[in-house]
C-alpha cells in the first residue's frame, strides 16, 4: 500500500466516482468525496465504514463558482491539518441522450460544457495552489468519446474532446512545476451514467431516425459487455498513487480499444468507409477475441 495521501474526488454519488472513492479508501487513503446532493450518499458512508482509509463527505456542484470555492477550500483546509492535499480526481460529469447535432438544443450543449469542461476547470484552478505545494497529481476522468465523435453523440463528445485539450495543456504547464496530470479514458462502463443524462427532444418524423436506429443497434453489441466499474476505479486509484506507467492517457476496457481503433479507421487518411462498416468489423473482432485488451496501448497511440 502506498503512503496515505489526501485525495479530493468529485462526483461520488454513483458510478466511477463512488467506486474510485471506495478503491482509494480500501488502500488506506484520506478521501474527500464530493456529491451534489449531501443527502444522497448515506450508503457510501456505510460501505466506507469497514475500510482502512478515512472518508470526509463534502457538498459540491462543479457548475457553481461559490460551491467550488467553498468545497475545495474546506478540503484544502482539512488536508492541511494532516499534511496537505496530494491528489485531485476530476470525475464529476454529465451525459446526454443520443441526438443529432441539428436536433440538440443549445442549452443541452452548454450544460454539458459547463459540467464536463468548465467544471473541471473551476475545481482544478481552486485546487492547484495546494497541489503545487505538494508536487501532487491531477487525474481527469474522460472517455473514448474524447477521441471518437460517434453519430448522435456529438454534443457529449464535444465536451470530452475539450477535456482532452484542457488535460494536454495542463500536463505541459504543470509538469515543470512538479505536478503530474493524467487522463483516464474508459469505454462503456457498467454504471448508472446512461440513466443520469440530459434528455433529448427528437421529433417522431426526424430525418435521422433510420440512421440513428442502425448506429444504436451496432453500439448495443458493445454495451452488452461493459467494463466493470471496479476496473476503472482500479486504474483511477493507480493513477492517483503514481503506480501506473508514466503517460498522459490510460485507456480502460477492451471495448475502448474497439472504439479507438474505429477512430483510426475513420481518419481522413483512411477514407470514408462509413462509420457503420468500420464499427461492425471492429465489433466482430472484439467479440471473436481477435482484438486484445487496451490496458497497455502502443506508444504510437499517444
Amino acid at each position: 500500500m502506498a503512503d496515505p495521501r489526501r485525495i479530493l474526488v468529485t462526483g461520488c454519488s454513483t458510478g466511477i466516482g463512488r467506486a474510485s472513492a471506495l478503491a482509494l479508501l480500501a488502500r488506506g487513503h484520506f478521501v474527500f468525496a464530493t456529491v451534489r446532493d449531501p443527502a444522497a450518499p448515506g450508503s457510501l458512508r456505510a460501505e466506507a465504514a469497514g475500510l482502512p482509509g478515512q472518508l470526509e463527505m463534502l457538498p459540491l456542484d462543479v457548475r457553481s463558482d461559490a460551491s467550488v470555492t467553498a468545497a475545495v477550500g474546506e478540503a484544502v483546509r482539512r488536508a492541511g491539518e494532516v499534511g496537505g492535499l496530494d491528489v485531485l480526481v476530476n470525475n464529476a460529469g454529465l451525459g446526454a441522450a443520443p441526438a443529432a447535432v441539428e436536433e440538440t438544443a443549445p442549452a443541452t450543449l452548454l450544460s454539458l460544457l459547463d459540467t464536463n469542461v468548465a467544471g473541471v476547470h473551476r475545481v482544478t484552478r481552486a485546487a492547484l495552489p495546494a497541489l503545487r505545494a505538494r508536487h501532487g497529481r491531477v487525474v481527469n476522468v474522460g472517455s473514448t468519446s474524447g477521441r471518437l465523435s460517434r453519430p448522435f453523440n456529438g454534443a457529449y463528445a464535444a465536451s470530452k474532446f475539450a477535456l482532452e485539450a484542457l488535460t494536454d495543456a495542463l500536463h505541459w504547464e504543470l509538469r515543470p512545476l512538479g505536478v503530474e496530470v493524467t487522463l483516464v479514458e474508459p469505454g462503456f462502463v457498467e454504471t448508472a451514467f446512461g440513466r443520469n443524462r440530459l434528455p433529448a427532444a427528437v421529433a417522431a418524423e426526424s430525418p435521422y431516425q433510420a440512421h440513428q436506429a442502425q448506429v444504436a443497434a451496432l453500439l448495443a453489441r458493445l454495451l452488452s459487455d461493459p467494463t466493470p466499474v471496479a476496473e476503472v476505479a482500479r486504474v483511477v486509484a493507480d493513477a492517483a498513487e503514481g503506480l501506473s506507467p508514466r503517460r498522459r492517457r490510460h485507456v480502460v476496457g477492451r471495448d475502448a480499444a474497439t472504439l479507438l481503433a474505429a477512430a483510426a479507421a475513420l481518419s481522413e487518411d483512411a477514407g470514408e468507409a462509413g462509420f457503420e462498416d468500420a464499427l461492425r468489423g471492429l465489433a466482430d473482432a472484439y467479440f471473436s477475441g481477435r482484438l486484445g485488451p487496451a490496458s497497455h496501448p502502443p506508444p504510437s497511440a499517444w
